[in-house]
């Protein structure tokens, strides 16, 4: 349905934060729609060199989508700890991301066309640790209300353990009509029709950080997907 070379756009992210990164950056004159987490794209990580970038960082592969590694991901919280990560081929391209606070919760928007779903996950707390953390973004927890095995590493910095948790009240307050806007750009300028996006609100200035872009992601959480998904095959094979 989607063109190959419009996919190809999201399956690579450090080509993906540059068409980012250029998007939001148009119309000066205004508040951007959106903001683009400060990165920057190694041929690998042994390449770093102390680029400048503020730590924390998270490392991802720039390979996306296409394997289980390109969901492993780590954060590191100082430059020292640069020289202790390991993992990362000599020869595998990476992309290191400035970490934005933002209250550990992640807004996960699912586009289907010109519809959206919005829904807030559980993620990392402004607190992290000091050295440095490695996650899988696929296994983290979908729910604030799951309780951790206190001897994982993840449960002193991620949102989580109890009903009572603030982020569980935010799910009826999430600018839609905002995210609404995210997603018709993204959907115009990357000509994709099925996508997701991951939505960070920064702590200081509530500004909108889109932090990773998925073609096709799972749409389980999705109401009535599979009638909506239908629809529009339907409609784009009249």
């Amino acid at each position: 349905m989607d063109a190959w070379e419009n996919i190809e756009k999201v399956l690579d992210r450090s080509r993906l934060y540059l068409c980012l990164k250029q998007y939001s950056e148009r119309g000066t004159e205004r508040e951007p729609l959106f903001y683009v987490p400060n990165s920057t794209i190694l041929n690998s990580f042994d390449a770093w060199s102390e680029e400048e970038i503020h730590f924390p960082v998270i490392c991802k592969r720039s390979v996306a989508c296409s394997s289980t590694a390109s969901h492993q991901m780590v954060i590191i919280p100082s430059k020292e700890d640069m020289y202790l990560v390991h993992g990362y081929g000599k020869e595998e391209p990476v992309i290191l991301q400035e970490f934005i606070s933002h209250d550990g919760t992640l807004i996960k928007v699912y586009v289907l066309q010109d519809k959206i779903y919005a829904k807030t996950r559980p993620s990392f707390k402004n607190e992290l640790t000091d050295s440095a953390l490695y996650f899988d973004s696929q296994t983290m927890p979908k729910s604030f209300a799951v309780a951790i095995d206190p001897t994982n590493d993840l449960s002193k910095v991620l949102r989580v353990n109890g009903t009572n948790t603030p982020q569980l009240q935010e799910q009826p307050f999430l600018d839609y009509d905002r995210l609404k806007k995210m997603a018709d750009d993204l959907r115009i300028e990357l000509g994709l029709t099925f996508f997701g996006f991951d939505v960070l609100i920064e702590s200081a200035t509530l500004k909108p950080y889109i932090v990773d872009v998925n073609y096709f992601p799972s749409f389980s959480n999705v109401p009535n997907f599979q009638s909506i998904f239908l629809s529009i095959l339907l409609q784009e094979n009249k």
